[in-house]
């Protein structure tokens, strides 16, 4: 396997990405989609960046990828379109992002 397919299979993402926020509620669509792009479009310049879960709650939206980077993209596409604020913690000893992204209004 690959090492984003084992990473699937151990269901045991490198990154976990929280959207949160009233935006979230008021633009939930759009910026699923923007996820959904940002994944198409690094798959074609790094294709061991994947998104191996959408847990869509009320509040919140839960998103576990393969690697650093795809999170690292998506946060990033979210500033550039919604602003807000985007908060990073990395544990380097087990190679693990825990993001979050979130505006207020």
């Amino acid at each position: 396997l690959c090492p984003a397919c084992a990473r699937i299979a151990d269901k045991y993402p490198a990154s976990v990405l929280r959207i949160h926020g009233p935006v979230l509620q008021k633009h939930r669509a759009e910026i699923l989609a923007l996820v959904l792009n940002e994944e198409k479009a690094e798959a074609a310049e790094r294709p061991l960046g994947r998104i191996m879960d959408i847990c869509d709650r009320t509040d919140e939206v839960e998103i576990a990828v393969t690697d650093m980077p795809l999170a690292r993209r998506i946060v990033s596409a979210l500033s550039a379109a919604y602003g807000g604020r985007a908060r990073f913690e990395y544990d380097t000893d087990h190679y693990f992002l825990a993001a979050s992204w979130s505006r207020d209004s």
